[in-house]
């Protein structure tokens, strides 16, 4: 059982535990903002990825998948976007997966568009 004089050292070990462990997160936090994890892709680069995208399926399903949902814009785009991604996704030698992904997204998007425009 600790003793009563124990506690306030074994309160400010604690704390400086916290705080030093704390400091290392907010490092590694800061070297990921740095390097431009969260960043958004601007426009033109989307537009090239469209145009790739018949390749997106030679890499396998399963990347084809990923690449399909991570780099689909949630934001910054106008209602066309949604249009040109799908006929881009329906064009000859895309991946079934890719092109029911794009689809799915295109929907979902021109949902929130939609509701963002009545709400606005």
């Amino acid at each position: 059982m600790p003793k009563l004089t124990d506690l306030p050292l074994q309160a400010v070990a604690k704390a400086q535990q916290l705080v030093e462990r704390g400091s290392a997160e907010l490092h590694y936090a800061y070297k990921m903002l740095e390097a431009g994890a969260f960043k958004l892709e601007p426009p033109q680069n989307i537009a090239a990825m469209l145009a790739d995208i018949r390749r997106w399926g030679e890499f396998g399903m399963i990347p084809a998948l990923s690449v399909s949902s991570a780099l689909y814009p949630r934001a910054g785009v106008d209602p066309a976007f949604a249009g040109r991604a799908v006929a881009a996704a329906r064009a000859d030698g895309v991946s079934p997966a890719v092109c029911k992904t794009v689809i799915e997204h295109s929907d979902r998007l021109s949902r929130a568009l939609r509701t963002r425009a009545l709400a606005g």
